[in-house]
């Protein structure tokens, strides 16, 4: 295809699943809410809705035996996903509150998922390996998210963990449900947690104190768009959008990259990485104009997990595929620096700034220059 022909497949691929993706992100948070699932895991499920267009334009790269672009797609959207979720809300709200518990957790993953990632590119490790470690990390995070904190408290795995699990647990599902509350609100109606005028609940308050256990009777509550249940069947629709807007973009992306001569390493790690990641920027920052910060980071660091995860591993140990080049490297040692630096500066004061921001967003200009002087 023409430059121009590939410019506006690549333009009109991206607005499709970026808005697929958006819809399957709200469809899957009401569906979580309707199975009564985690604030903390619904969250989770939401960021695997919002990385399809990341994963899927990897794969369908991979699949189509085109290594740097896939490899690049994946590794270098975990670069950019810092630099624009968390470097650019701060730089744009200001300073970002964090709770260390729910930063130790899921910066923690993220570094666990991206340390396999560059022990598979620096070919120091089987994929199929880093993907069993990979699998085993998320599998022991989404166990711990499903929990109620004062369950997790009763484990008694050791005494100096139980209680910051918790902990972590809980500021992840206070800023969750702070969110998820939002987005359910609907105007003219009183928020979830409190009945409408004529409410059984009013006159009988009994009836409005279901058990924990339990579900609550009538769900969705007042103020939750209905219809969680039956939005499920179009979540395979969506997915397949993504999936078919993605392919459209690989081959795009890489035909315009032919014709106006720019490297396959910058069209994946830089131009495709940040297109696909632009669902994960949009809600990273409305995140930050409320200041809700351990949503944000977790956000960021849940992305690029499932990203390393589903995006790399898995098809790396599937299709044996290599590194995709020395791009891949340097892909994978910048997202584990980039994290390492957004922890250590959050950590200490519990907070991000502006000159917080403005390090992250200056460490992905490092990133893109040194793949420009390769």
């Amino acid at each position: 295809m023409s430059a121009l022909v590939g410019a506006l497949v690549l333009a009109v691929g991206a607005a499709v699943s970026i808005r697929a993706s958006q819809s399957l992100v709200r469809r899957l948070d009401r569906l979580g809410a309707h199975l009564g699932l985690s604030e903390a895991l619904i969250g989770l499920l939401t960021a695997l809705a919002a990385d399809a267009p990341e994963i899927s334009s990897a794969v369908v790269a991979l699949v189509e035996h085109n290594p740097d672009l896939g490899v690049g797609v994946i590794l270098g959207s975990n670069v950019f996903n810092l630099a624009a979720l968390i470097g650019l809300s701060c730089l744009v709200a200001g300073t970002i509150g964090l709770g260390r518990r729910a930063l130790a957790l899921s910066g923690g993953i993220a570094l666990l998922t991206g340390g396999l990632a560059q022990a598979v590119v620096a070919r120091a490790i089987a994929p199929g390996l880093a993907l069993a470690g990979g699998a085993t990390v998320l599998a022991a995070y989404v166990l711990l998210a499903a929990q109620a904190p004062e369950r997790i408290r009763r484990w008694r795995l050791a005494r100096r963990l139980d209680e910051p699990l918790a902990g972590a647990v809980e500021e992840l599902d206070e800023e969750h449900a702070r969110r998820a509350q939002s987005e359910r609100e609907v105007p003219g109606q009183p928020p979830p947690d409190q009945p409408a005028p004529g409410d059984p609940a009013i006159d009988h308050p009994a009836l409005g104190q279901p058990s924990p256990d339990q579900p609550a009777p009538g769900w969705p509550p007042h103020g939750y768009p209905a219809g969680g249940r039956r939005g499920a069947w179009l979540l395979l629709p969506l997915l397949a959008t993504v999936v078919l807007a993605s392919a459209a973009m690989v081959q795009a992306a890489s035909s315009l990259g032919h014709h106006l001569g720019i490297p396959t390493v910058l069209v994946g790690n830089v131009g495709l990485a940040a297109i696909t990641s632009l669902p994960n920027v949009v809600a990273a920052l409305h995140l930050a104009r409320q200041g809700r910060g351990p949503a944000l980071a977790s956000e960021a660091f849940n992305s690029n997990a499932l990203n390393a995860l589903f995006g790399f591993l898995l098809p790396a140990a599937i299709l044996g595929l290599g590194s995709g080049g020395g791009g891949g490297v340097v892909a994978a040692a910048a997202g584990l620096v980039l994290t390492l630096v957004v922890v250590a500066l959050a950590f200490p004061r519990r907070r991000l700034t502006r000159l917080s921001g403005g390090i992250v967003v200056a460490g992905y200009a490092l990133f893109v220059a040194a793949l420009v002087l390769r």
